[in-house]
């Protein structure tokens, strides 16, 4: 997460904005498709713009790709601590 830059993109095409909390998520064509936010608990979920109609699966698996990827590093932390997960 740390080398995002302002505005990059990173998966299936979207567009990732950083923003107070986490990121903006835009289509290629700068519609605001919804937020990637982290939580109290130290996770990033997916927060939709709804707009009606449909999501393709390319864009589900790309949302879940990032998220994967930012929650890995905290995951492993999480997973460790014996107090929590391990």
């Amino acid at each position: 997460i740390a080398d995002l830059k302002k505005q990059r993109t990173l998966q299936g095409g979207l567009r990732y904005e950083a923003i107070t909390g986490g990121y903006c998520v835009r289509a290629e064509n700068g519609v605001k498709i919804g937020e990637i936010l982290v939580k109290e608990d130290g996770y990033y979920d997916f927060w939709p713009e709804v707009h009606g109609g449909y999501w393709p699966s390319w864009i589900l698996a790309a949302i879940s790709a990032t998220l994967d990827s930012f929650n890995s590093a905290w995951d492993k932390q999480v997973q460790s601590d014996p107090r929590i997960g391990g």
